[in-house]
């Protein structure tokens, strides 16, 4: 399953495809970023995206991004910062005494320096997987005009 979104093709450059979509809650939680980035107020969004069906400039366009792959996004996102500072909090907890500090010391000490490292990790594996045609989104239908009713 994947999941379905709609805009329109603002640009074709160097073999990408850039498409405006308005942002929606499912934005909020996205793993993506790097995929697209945020225009003016930040309703609507760029998106880079794959071309298979030959898309224009002004097409509207369904888009879509395999659920497994915004999954996984999703994790990286969230579950990496959380283990990583789970983790921290207990190896300062443990070692604290080692350095002469206390051991509540310890905990918050390595669990903020987990949450740092993960953070930077987080977005060096983002950008990384932005780059993958699995997590990038893909044209999968275009509108003959701005109605949505006829389909090429």
């Amino acid at each position: 399953m994947a999941t379905i979104e709609q805009g329109v093709v603002s640009r074709i450059e160097n073999g990408q495809t850039f498409v405006i979509t308005v942002r929606t809650e499912a934005c909020e939680g996205c793993g993506m970023h790097g995929a697209c980035r945020t225009l003016g107020g930040g309703k609507e969004a760029e998106v880079v995206v794959q071309n298979p069906l030959d898309a224009q400039v002004g097409d509207r366009v369904d888009m879509s991004v395999p659920t497994a792959s915004v999954v996984k996004a999703t994790s990286l996102m969230y579950l990496v910062p959380i283990l990583f500072f789970l983790g921290g909090s207990i190896i300062g907890q443990e070692l604290g005494p080692y350095l002469n500090w206390t051991d509540s010391i310890g905990a918050i000490v390595f669990a903020v320096s987990g949450l740092a490292i993960s953070t930077i990790l987080v977005k060096v594996v983002g950008k990384r997987m932005s780059q993958k045609k699995g997590y990038k989104a893909i044209i999968t239908c275009i509108y003959s005009d701005l109605s949505q009713s006829e389909k090429k």
